[in-house]
């Protein structure tokens, strides 16, 4: 539960950063760090059915915003 809340407050902050300086190089680690989480939860969604969990457990698996 930490590392997820972690993740996802991490998630937050690079948007913030890639909304505050937008001709940095922060939206491109913004988008980086969000297709990497996206790529976690698809990884964890293909797991959990596979092993034959139901929804509600794969969801408590995924980091969303």
């Amino acid at each position: 539960d930490f590392e997820r809340a972690l993740d996802a407050a991490l998630l937050e902050y690079a948007d913030r950063l890639s909304n505050r300086y937008p001709l940095s190089v922060c939206p491109v680690l913004s988008y980086v760090l969000a297709k990497e989480r996206e790529v976690d939860n698809i990884r964890a969604i293909a797991r959990g059915r596979e092993a034959g969990l139901g929804p509600d457990e794969i969801e408590q698996e995924l980091v969303i915003l």
